[in-house]
């Protein structure tokens, strides 16, 4: 008898210490989460935001996905802006931003390329600006985790 309870106060034992676990990584999830939007605030990345929905002639609207125009400036300023950015809140703010851009700019099926397209760009564009590994981004741009190629 007393050895059965020794194993159910052990068990209850492991199960709190593996609750408080996963709270605390809740916690620095959440931490980290505002983290990224306060810094999205200070730097919302506008030549970025332009050079995921259009490409790099956001002048002419013509989505490319990256160095095939000979108009490279927009890739360039959004690289200066994205370097700004740090390395743990990057992927996530491209994720937000796609998203961002989806839901308000982009809906319905004459935009599914475009949005493919833009999507690509967001994945590529930390390896583009050669300041890190691609972002794995969810599809809808929604509060999906990020997940580092």
């Amino acid at each position: 008898m007393a050895l059965k309870l020794s194993f159910q106060l052990l068990f209850l034992l492991i199960l709190a210490a593996g609750a408080a676990v996963a709270a605390t990584e809740d916690e620095e999830m959440i931490a980290e989460s505002k983290r990224c939007v306060q810094e999205m605030q200070k730097n919302p990345l506008t030549i970025c935001r332009l050079f995921l929905k259009y490409g790099g002639d956001s002048a002419a609207g013509r989505p490319f996905l990256g160095y095939e125009s000979g108009n490279a400036e927009n890739l360039i300023k959004c690289c200066e802006q994205l370097h700004q950015v740090s390395d743990t809140c990057r992927c996530e703010l491209l994720n937000k931003m796609t998203g961002e851009i989806m839901k308000k700019d982009m809906k319905g099926d004459q935009y599914q390329g475009q949005l493919e397209e833009m999507r690509m760009r967001g994945v590529f564009l930390p390896l583009m600006c050669n300041i890190g590994p691609p972002c794995r981004l969810s599809y809808g741009g929604g509060d999906a985790a990020i997940v580092k190629y």
